[in-house]
């Protein structure tokens, strides 16, 4: 199950990004206003067409639009919840890097942060993949 979670993590954040107000502006990535893997948007010069291919073939994506509708709910449910308990788990060892390492940064505000960001993701993600056009 954690495999398919993560499958589905990673397939958020190689699709085109998007950006939050609070994001630094460094980090932020402007979407296309179309998103679309078969035309590969993106800052790489090359990918290998057996990538785009992929994204024509109307059987693909139907089943990366099934499994994400699948997967979708869960990413929140699931998968947040036990980044949170590693985060519990990990709270004395981030508490002694902070002492040893300051940053300027908080790890509970990159914590909310991500959940943040992570709950607008899936929700761009949600909308690309049901927008997305079927295939040949």
């Amino acid at each position: 199950m954690r495999k398919k979670i993560f499958a589905a993590l990673l397939t958020a954040v190689l699709v085109a990004g998007c950006s939050s107000e609070n994001d630094e502006p460094e980090a932020r990535q402007t979407p296309s206003p179309t998103p679309d893997p078969a035309r590969h948007i993106s800052n790489y010069t090359y990918v290998p067409s057996f990538f785009t291919d992929m994204w024509k073939s109307r059987q693909f994506v139907s089943q990366v639009k099934a499994r994400w509708k699948e997967i979708s709910p869960r990413i929140m449910s699931e998968f947040w919840p036990e980044t949170k308990r590693y985060a519990i788990c990990a709270a004395e060892a981030m508490g002694r890097n902070a002492e040893r390492w300051p940053i300027d940064k908080d790890y509970q505000t990159e914590i909310d942060r991500m959940e943040k960001w992570l709950q607008l993701r899936t929700a761009f993600m949600d909308q690309l993949v049901a927008n997305y056009p079927a295939g040949n």
